[in-house]
């Protein structure tokens, strides 16, 4: 399912290394995350319109590299989120970051999907 509806697309770019862009699915926010995801670029979530949204799906299925700090930055998101009742869901891991959060225990925090439809029919079920 390809979001629909009124879409809405921003670009950020805190440093060379982390990109965020954004799509709308209904009240549902789609930030789209590429490059790495480190200490420059880790504030990249700070531009996103998150406010009026539903829910937010991290599309991770173009990001190269997250460290610690890079994770740090996800999990802030997911409590700044969490505390407006607004869940969060990952869809798309590389190996490399999927390895990541399975070695943290992060992605027993997230709901992780396979692709992006998948978590947009997840929430809807919702």
């Amino acid at each position: 399912m390809a979001p629909t509806g009124p879409s809405h697309t921003d670009a950020s770019s805190l440093g060379p290394r982390a990109i965020l862009t954004t799509a709308r699915n209904g009240q549902v926010l789609v930030l789209r995350l590429a490059g790495e995801l480190d200490m420059e670029g880790a504030g990249v979530f700070e531009e996103a319109p998150t406010e009026n949204a539903s829910a937010l799906v991290l599309d991770l299925s173009r990001l190269d590299f997250c460290d610690s700090t890079g994770l740090n930055a996800l999990l802030r998101l997911r409590l700044d989120a969490q505390g407006r009742g607004v869940p969060v869901h990952l869809a798309a891991l590389t190996d490399r970051v999927a390895r990541l959060l399975e070695i943290t225990g992060a992605d027993q925090i997230f709901p992780v999907h396979p692709s992006v439809e998948t978590a947009l029919a997840a929430l809807e079920r919702d």
